[in-house]
C-alpha cells in the first residue's frame, strides 16, 4: 500500500538510501559508540559530521519539497536499545515540529520493538496537551480513550536496510516493546521548521 502524508500522516520510501551511505554510518557508529561503550546523545548531529551526513543527507531535500514542509534536525535518537514509549504525538511541546524521520540501518525484526503509528490519526480531534507518553512505555488514560474511539489498524514499520519512514508530528505513534538484547538498528531524527539543514556534503547551516 502507498501511504500518503496528508491522508495517513506518514510516508514510506523503500530502499531510499544507497547501501554505501548506510555502511559508512555503521562504520562510524561501531567506532564511536559500540567500541567505546559511549551512548549517543540527542545533540550528536551537532558534534559529528557522520551523523549529519546521514540525517541531513542531500536526498532528503527532495522529500521535504515533495511534502511541502521545512524540516531541519532538532534532535537525534541513535541508541539501538532504547526503552519503549506509550502512544503519543510529537507536537505536544513543540509547536514548530514538522516531521520525524526513521531510517532502517538493517532489517528490523519485530522482536526489537518496531515503530508503530495509527494511520490517519493526524486528522483526529483530541486535546494535544494530554497526549504525552507515560514512563516505562505506558499509554495514559486520555490517549487510550482516543484510540478506543477509532477503529484503526496499527501500522508497524517493517523496515529493511536503507528504508525511510517520515511521520507527521500530529500522528499518534509509539516505540513498541521489544525483547531485551535484540537491538533495533535505526537512526531517528526529530525535525523542526527552525532546525539544522545540510545541503549535500559541503557544509551545514542554521536557518534564520
Amino acid at each position: 500500500m502507498d501511504w500518503d502524508w496528508e491522508d495517513h500522516g506518514f510516508v514510506v520510501k523503500r530502499g531510499f538510501f544507497d547501501e554505501h551511505v548506510i555502511d559508512e554510518f555503521l562504520d562510524f557508529y561501531q567506532k564511536q559508540y559500540l567500541d567505546t561503550g559511549q551512548k549517543p546523545n540527542d545533540n550528536d548531529y551537532l558534534r559529528y559530521l557522520s551523523v549529519r551526513d546521514l540525517l541531513c543527507h542531500k536526498s532528503l531535500n527532495d522529500v521535504w519539497a515533495e511534502l511541502q514542509i521545512e524540516a531541519g534536525i532538532e534532535a537525534c535518537l541513535l541508541w539501538w536499545e532504547m526503552e519503549p514509549t506509550g502512544w503519543h504525538l510529537d507536537r505536544l511541546y513543540h509547536p514548530t515540529r514538522s516531521a520525524g524521520i526513521w531510517i532502517a540501518l538493517d532489517d528490523i525484526p519485530e522482536e526489537s520493538g518496531r515503530f508503530e503509528i495509527m494511520p490517519g490519526s493526524n486528522h483526529w480531534k483530541f486535546e494535544r496537551e494530554k497526549c504525552m507518553p507515560l514512563g516505562g512505555g505506558g499509554t495514559n488514560d486520555y490517549v487510550q480513550s482516543v484510540l478506543d474511539q477509532h477503529d484503526c489498524e496499527v501500522y508497524a514499520f517493517d523496515g529493511h536496510k536503507g528504508d525511510l519512514l517520515v511521520w507527521h508530528p500530529d500522528a499518534i505513534h509509539r516505540r513498541a516493546p521489544g525483547q531485551p538484547g535484540i537491538p533495533r538498528k535505526a537512526a531517528v531524527a526529530l525535525c523542526n521548521e527552525m532546525g539544522l539543514v545540510r545541503h549535500g556534503l559541503d557544509g551545514a547551516w542554521f536557518q534564520p
